[in-house]
């Protein structure tokens, strides 16, 4: 621990109930398979056409980026 750092101390019970309460927090957020299908049922389908007129070409920073992300992820790959 570094000059300064204090350890601080959670009793195995405090973490159980905070994991718990985290469950069910999340557990709300998620539809039901009803939900999930009035969802579904609601939208359009995904037109790739009409979302890459709107979108647009990729400006020179976004193939930068997009090169730079290819780079790492095939280095990481050779890696394994």
């Amino acid at each position: 621990m570094a000059m300064g750092e204090r350890e601080m101390i959670v009793s195995p019970e405090a973490v159980r109930q905070e994991q718990e309460r985290f469950v069910q927090r999340v557990a709300r957020l998620r539809a039901s398979s009803a939900e999930r299908a009035r969802i579904l049922a609601a939208g359009t389908p995904f037109d790739y056409d009409d979302w890459l007129r709107e979108a647009g070409p990729a400006v020179p920073e976004e193939l930068v980026e997009m090169e730079e992300l290819l780079r790492e992820r095939e280095a990481e790959r050779r890696a394994f």
